[in-house]
């Protein structure tokens, strides 16, 4: 029979099960856990949450994403809980279209690859955060925005994520949102169509690798005979893989249509210039029949360009976006007599 010393002296550890002098344990029974942990299991299968201060065991140990530190780890609770957020609800008592020049809402979801400290953005922005397993970093989505309010709440956001030096990379993607809830279903037809015919033309505007190569912004696969003999556009657009340039998918889930293909970016100028191009260009297909879409976007590519060029009706977007568009196809600048070159 053991004496009652053997049992008030030593402990079996509840890791190992090995027997240690209770002298030897610096704190005893932890939280968390079903009996005393010796040292060694302490400093090889333990961790204290940064957040809470709990030691728990590694099984409970969830990476921070985002950050450059491989080593910052938090327990599931205060993973769960501080991580990831909802948007708030974005509202302008008298909005303003001078800068926008469309009345169209529209959404952003922005895909980094490194956001350190970005939780410190949680009582600052209107964006939400949520993970990506595609992405490294966090995935920040904006809620339902409109007008130049709209927009400068994605500069906010960007200002605040160049100060904590948010990254980019070729895993990233930015993907924009564009209301479509009341438009009749004609209308619908003739934006789904409008991105069939531009594909080409919007592909020359974005890099190299999500023009040609990103499984995640695919071409459409629809045809215009599929589209006018659609009787419910929620079931059509609902048929379609939703990795394409114009993701019609989202349009039964969320009431829009989803534009998978640019880059990713925290270049406020950047998004804003892709969030007015696609609001004008919507809001144009939707007046247009579907021959009219086809008259507009018929032969060369030059000739497409031409089309959207006219679309966008704005000197600043078409200079971006020509330089940029040359650049990708290696088109020479044009030079005219007496000026520098110019696109």
């Amino acid at each position: 029979m053991p004496t009652t010393g053997t049992a008030t002296t030593h402990y079996r550890c509840c890791l190992c099960r090995n027997r240690y002098d209770r002298l030897e344990s610096p704190s005893g029974r932890l939280p968390g856990f079903t009996g005393p942990v010796c040292p060694d299991c302490i400093a090889t299968q333990t961790f204290v949450c940064p957040d809470c201060g709990v030691r728990y065991h590694n099984s409970d140990r969830h990476r921070l994403q985002g950050t450059r530190d491989d080593c910052l780890f938090l327990c599931g609770t205060c993973h769960r809980e501080s991580t990831c957020w909802e948007p708030t609800v974005f509202t302008v008592e008298n909005p303003t279209y001078t800068h926008i020049r469309s009345k169209r809402a529209f959404g952003l979801e922005l895909e980094t690859s490194a956001c350190p400290d970005y939780r410190s953005l949680r009582e600052k922005t209107c964006f939400g955060a949520k993970f990506d397993c595609s992405v490294n970093g966090m995935e920040f989505y904006s809620p339902i925005l409109y007008g130049d309010e709209g927009l400068a709440a994605v500069e906010a956001f960007c200002a605040d994520a160049a100060t904590l030096d948010f990254a980019v990379d070729s895993t990233c993607g930015l993907h924009l949102h564009l209301d479509m809830r009341d438009e009749l279903a004609q209308a619908v037809k003739s934006v789904a169509y409008a991105y069939l015919r531009s594909d080409s033309v919007w592909r020359a505007l974005v890099n190299t690798y999500r023009a040609n190569d990103c499984g995640y912004c695919r071409r459409m696969q629809y045809t215009r005979q599929q589209l006018e003999d659609a009787h419910d556009m929620a079931n059509f657009c609902d048929r379609w893989d939703r990795y394409a340039l114009c993701n019609l998918n989202a349009y039964t889930k969320f009431g829009s249509f989803e534009i998978r293909l640019y880059q990713g970016s925290v270049d406020a100028k950047e998004i804003c210039n892709w969030v007015k191009a696609h609001t004008r260009f919507v809001d144009w297909a939707k007046t247009q029949t579907l021959d009219e879409v086809e008259d507009a976007f018929h032969g060369s590519n030059n000739m497409k360009w031409e089309s959207l060029k006219s679309i966008f009706g704005d000197i600043d977007l078409n200079r971006t976006y020509g330089r940029i568009r040359r650049e990708r196809l290696g088109i020479p600048p044009v030079v005219r007599e007496g000026a520098s070159a110019t696109v």
